[in-house]
């Protein structure tokens, strides 16, 4: 393991390196006879000995020559680290290093303290890795060692065509003196339960194009790249921005197609009250031309039967238009109540509430001329019995009771 070549080194007395090697002579302990031994049993991928050990009496002399790959690598320095380190430029923060000025062994489980930079470059690291799945074209490069190489698309706008812009993610020193880098809101669009979301796949396209605008400001590729460290702050306002702006647009939306479906249900409700229920009211005429029966004084049982008939049919046309009356006041509860829920979602003075009043007006006129069509059917339908009443009391002035007694068929005594 890498952490035994680094307690060999710290047994050794953390000697100066000599190119990739470090050297030992001096006494043995038990520790270090320990470490030796494990270190013999280690991959070349993790270094090997050189020269040695050679063990005479109580001293030992060996050369240890470090690896040169990511297996597991010493540094003089954290600026060292950051120059010859080629993962880091492709967002690959390296798993086994040893830093020799703060003595810092990563994934040590020590109680050594990591020095600040690394926890920078690792949110460095994972901004790459999260621009890589994010860009168009994912990583370029492909020759080791370099950085990542990522394409991204600026959008038209006034009247110029599409830009691509590429971006090398070279990390520099500089680009840690930055404020902390808030990834977790691009970490949630690119989680892999994301993708399932309702309009991911539109928010990861706005916020290709934030990364894109802020790209562009710089001509220089090796220096987009710290540019976008820097607004990263913008990147994420200007994220946050578009889409409240496709959450209000979708809102628009969704409050004219609430409206729009409420003129075709409630305005085609309150239609049906005239003209489903018209066929209803053809009985007035019926009673009328019934009346002129009276007219010609018939006979008296006749003229009571038509009277009877008229006053049955007032009686079924009032009471159909008091259950259109009722009818109407359902679809006014109901249209109240809407108009209420869509004027909570608009804004006062915007093109929703001026259409909301459009739709509050245009419903208030269709109410009134239903209830006017209903109040005068109502007062139709009882029409013909008073006037059946008026023309019968015409032809049987008050002493037609007692000639109802003496001379009707069905009021004769026994």
């Amino acid at each position: 393991m890498f952490s035994d070549v680094v307690a060999l080194y710290r047994l050794a007395g953390r000697p100066a390196l000599q190119g990739h090697r470090f050297s030992y002579q001096g006494p043995i302990t038990p520790e270090l006879s320990a470490i030796i031994e494990r270190c013999k049993q280690l991959s070349s991928d993790f270094g090997h000995f050189d020269d040695g050990p050679d063990v005479e009496s109580d001293e030992v002399d060996f050369t240890w020559a470090l690896a040169a790959n990511d297996s597991g690598r010493f540094y003089r320095s954290f600026d060292e680290f950051l120059t010859d380190c080629e993962s880091i430029h492709r967002g690959d923060f390296p798993s086994n290093f040893y830093l020799l000025d703060s003595d810092f062994l990563s994934n040590c489980g020590e109680g050594h303290e990591q020095p600040p930079e690394l926890g920078r470059l690792q949110s460095l690291c994972e901004m790459i890795q999260l621009l890589k799945r994010l860009s168009v074209s994912g990583d370029l490069a492909a020759i080791p060692g370099r950085p990542a190489h990522l394409i991204f698309v600026k959008a038209a706008s006034g009247g110029l065509a599409p830009e691509t812009l590429d971006l090398t993610t070279r990390i520099t020193r500089q680009m840690l003196y930055h404020p902390a880098l808030d990834l977790g809101l691009l970490k949630d669009l690119l989680e892999e339960d994301a993708k399932g979301k309702v309009r991911t796949e539109e928010y990861k396209a706005l916020f290709r194009l934030g990364v894109a605008d802020v790209l562009a400001t710089k001509s220089d590729i090796e220096g987009r790249f710290s540019a976008l460290v820097q607004r990263w702050p913008k990147v994420l306002e200007r994220f946050a921005y578009d889409v409240e702006c496709v959450v209000n647009k979708l809102s628009f939306d969704g409050i004219l197609r609430d409206i729009a479906e409420a003129e075709l249900n409630l305005f085609g409700k309150l239609n049906g009250l005239v003209v489903d229920n018209a066929t209803k009211f053809l009985g007035i005429p019926i009673s009328l031309a019934a009346i002129a029966a009276l007219v010609s004084k018939q006979s008296l049982t006749q003229d009571l039967l038509v009277c009877l008939g008229a006053l049955i049919v007032a009686l079924v046309i009032s009471g159909v238009a008091r259950s259109s009356r009722f009818q109407l006041d359902s679809t006014t509860n109901a249209f109240d109540e809407l108009a209420k829920r869509l004027s909570g979602r608009a804004k006062p003075d915007g093109d929703v509430a001026r259409r909301i009043g459009k739709f509050k007006r245009a419903y208030g006129r269709r109410k009134r001329f239903a209830r006017r069509v209903i109040i005068a059917f109502h007062v139709l339908g009882w029409t013909p019995i008073v006037l059946a009443t008026l023309v019968f009391m015409a032809s049987y002035p008050p002493s037609w009771l007692g000639k109802l007694c003496e001379g009707c068929v069905l009021f004769q005594a026994p």
